[in-house]
């Protein structure tokens, strides 16, 4: 993560080069990301599809898409899947992999998540889009290499495939990266924030969303109702020795009434949010003049073994 940035986008992706620049922020011990996390760059997955043969399916259904009905598309689809999961691995590359795995991780379950020049960037999220895996050292049915390629064919869903073109992106120009993190046990609470106050103009807030344990915030059961509320920094109005505001919309219907996070967590997650929000607008100043305009989707979570704040995700919408 220290050799990759949020201009790294053009070799990993989107998503690792978002974590990549999570790392460049001082969070003042008030969050984490992710320990020892990598990215296999694009790179791989290209000399992989070269090898495969899939090069040329990519190129004739980008191409000819107009005239594919949606049966033939989806078997064309479900076919580059197939070629890209039948291709062994590089065996130089599989090793080197492996061995990063192992020196960082040992043989705890590593998360494999999808990075692309299509996805996390600005104007296009594709968020759920593509598929994440989870593999670990001398365990066949979930190795590294079925992970690795699990991701690399998520590229080409069909799901995917009509979100982009929905879009008007370059489908022949896609490259998928592998953002490599550990494998987060279970989850004490589980959130998204926006960096933005979507409620009034040129107005300071971040807008948090967070459900206890690892319930869904995004696409939460029916009749399930989770946390969410505005929360103002001390900083915003120049207080600092007053704590963060919060002005509650709803609160879970699974915590018994209570609040998922505590004061203090609503505090530090508060100014975490604030640390991505100037650093980013620092390095994006000339595409926003306003402060107040930008808006960072965060994932985050509080890891149930230690009860920390860990950072997951930023993008820029």
């Amino acid at each position: 993560m220290s050799e990759i940035n949020y201009f790294s986008k053009d070799i990993v992706g989107g998503k690792a080069a978002n974590l990549g620049e999570l790392s460049n922020i001082d969070f003042s011990n008030r969050a984490l990301v992710p320990e020892d996390a990598f990215a296999v760059p694009f790179y791989y997955y290209y000399m992989h599809i070269k090898a495969s043969g899939a090069k040329p399916l990519i190129d004739s259904i980008c191409q000819n898409e107009q005239n594919l009905s949606q049966k033939s598309l989806s078997i064309k689809l479900k076919r580059l899947r197939n070629l890209i999961v039948e291709q062994p691995l590089d065996h130089h590359f599989l090793n080197t992999l492996n061995r990063k795995v192992s020196n960082n991780f040992g043989t705890d379950r590593v998360r494999f998540r999808s990075s692309t020049n299509a996805e996390d960037v600005k104007g296009f999220n594709g968020a759920g889009l593509y598929k994440s895996k989870t593999g670990q050292i001398g365990n066949k049915s979930k190795s590294i290499e079925k992970a690795v390629k699990a991701v690399w064919a998520s590229l080409w869903f069909e799901r995917a495939f009509h979100e982009r073109d929905r879009f008007k992106l370059n489908q022949e120009e896609l490259c998928l990266g592998i953002l490599v993190h550990k494998a987060f046990g279970k989850e004490q609470a589980n959130g998204v924030a926006l960096t933005k106050n979507i409620y009034r103009e040129d107005y300071p807030g971040f807008l948090i969303s967070v459900q206890v344990d690892e319930e869904s915030v995004a696409s939460p059961k029916n009749g399930v109702i989770c946390d969410h509320f505005i929360t103002y920094s001390p900083f915003d109005f120049k207080d600092k020795n007053r704590g963060s505001l919060v002005e509650w919309i709803s609160k879970s219907n699974l915590n018994k009434g209570l609040p998922v996070l505590t004061t203090e967590e609503i505090e530090n997650l508060t100014l975490a949010l604030a640390s991505i929000k100037e650093h980013y607008y620092k390095i994006l100043k000339g595409d926003y003049s306003k402060y107040y305009e930008l808006a960072i989707d965060v994932e985050f979570k509080y890891s149930k073994e230690n009860r920390k704040l860990y950072i997951k995700q930023a993008r820029i919408l």
